[in-house]
């Protein structure tokens, strides 16, 4: 029993079951939409010390008054969130529960401004970058990207998954655009960040921490720079990644575990899951991109927990609940994810089915995140459908096995 007060900010069923499990007293604060559009299940609601009911995790008068609340019972050990969308409100909560001293720490996590600042201030580079803080004034826009080389990258400054992040060749194209940017409705800030665009391999590097120590670490390769995959000809087949064994890429894995141990105190990074995103330039220099306090989204999370042999939710919890986690064995010695969706946007009329799926020989999970009916809107890479995971015995396997998968699980749409 790990005597631990554990604050889990928005619902993911398998976290919370992984905390119960370890004798975690856990505490849930829940966004009203996660009752309604997630199955929240009561027995595992049931079993939690304390819930809140939030209209929403950006509330500082809502948040404040859970704050003082758990103070008043005796306060909280750690404060989570499974979600891009929590980290700024579960910061916030750690912040006023005494758990993290620095109030800048969750700004860190999500505001790409401020995140860059502080690794590039840790010696670990990084793309050159400006603030553009009113994308309405154009002659300050183009005065800020002055100082750049074309291309370039836009995005808001706390942007999530290459949502609204787009690619321009010159600096007017990009005056122009932010003026109009079209921004993610669930992002409230309008300000944007614009960067050098990257020409080179896009790595993730996907860790589990525990008290500021490495307990599970894991690199994978995009199959297609995620910014790429949009105009990529055949996005079925490119859009994913594969692992990278370490004992076949010990110096990636080195350098990686290096920017990590640089920027890990810069951003306050202790406890729980990260994802940091890298480039692998031709020269094979490794740039910092950016980094996510929280498990990857789509295919990611099944594709870590098929290699550590156990759900990556379990290490988690594991690392929240008493500081270790244990190891599994990976199905297959090469693994790889794909994500699956419709080649057009529309309200969808076939899904592959489970069965065979899971049935096919080298599959290792299927995950299908839509219905029949439902209306899919395919406006970035990440408005994610589905996920296959896969492994093989040799690389010349699995990249046909990829190919026959991407050919034949497809999700079909039709125009409304």
């Amino acid at each position: 029993m790990s005597g631990r007060r554990v604050v889990v900010c928005r619902w993911q069923s398998e976290l919370v079951r992984a905390l119960l499990d370890e004798g975690t007293e856990v505490v849930l604060v829940l966004e009203r939409s996660d009752l309604r559009q997630m199955r929240v299940e009561s027995g595992l609601r049931g079993r939690c010390a304390y819930e809140y009911v939030v209209s929403t995790l950006d509330s500082v008068e809502e948040l404040s008054a859970v704050a003082v609340d758990l103070l008043d019972k005796g306060g909280v050990d750690r404060v989570t969130s499974p979600t891009e969308l929590g980290q700024f409100g579960a910061g916030y909560l750690a912040h006023l529960c005494g758990v993290v001293d620095d109030a800048l720490v969750h700004v860190a996590h999500r505001n790409k401004r401020l995140m860059k600042a502080r690794v590039a201030e840790a010696g670990v580079a990084t793309a050159r970058f400006v603030s553009i803080p009113n994308p309405s004034d154009g002659a300050a826009v183009a005065s800020a990207v002055a100082s750049l080389r074309p291309p370039y990258v836009l995005k808001p400054v706390s942007g999530y998954g290459t949502v609204s992040t787009l690619r321009f060749d010159s600096a007017e194209e990009l005056v122009a655009a932010a003026e109009a940017f079209p921004h993610d409705p669930m992002l409230r800030s309008r300000q944007l960040i614009a960067e050098e665009f990257v020409n080179g391999t896009e790595l993730c590097v996907e860790a589990v921490w525990a008290n500021g120590c490495e307990r599970a670490f894991l690199l994978h390769e995009y199959l297609t720079p995620r910014l790429n995959v949009a105009s990529s000809d055949d996005p079925a087949s490119s859009d994913g990644s594969r692992v990278l064994r370490e004992d076949e890429h010990q110096e990636l894995y080195a350098g990686t575990r290096e920017i990590h141990r640089r920027i890990n105190p810069a951003l306050g990074i202790i406890d729980g899951a990260t994802q940091m995103e890298v480039f692998r330039t031709a020269d094979g220099r490794l740039l910092f991109s950016e980094v996510a306090t929280r498990v990857g989204g789509g295919w990611v999370s099944d594709l870590i927990s098929a290699h550590f042999g156990r759900s990556v939710w379990a290490l988690v919890a594991e690392a929240l609940a008493r500081d270790d986690v244990r190891l599994g064995v990976a199905p297959h010695r090469y693994l790889a994810g794909l994500h699956i969706r419709p080649s057009v946007s529309g309200r969808l009329v076939s899904l592959p089915d489970p069965e065979a799926v899971l049935s096919r020989p080298g599959v290792v999970a299927w995950r299908c995140l839509r219905r029949v009916g439902e209306r899919v809107r395919l406006r970035h890479p990440s408005d994610w459908c589905g996920a296959v995971i896969f492994g093989a015995d040799s690389d010349e396997e699995l990249e046909r096995l990829r190919l026959e998968l991407a050919q034949e699980l497809r999700m079909e749409t039709e125009p409304d």
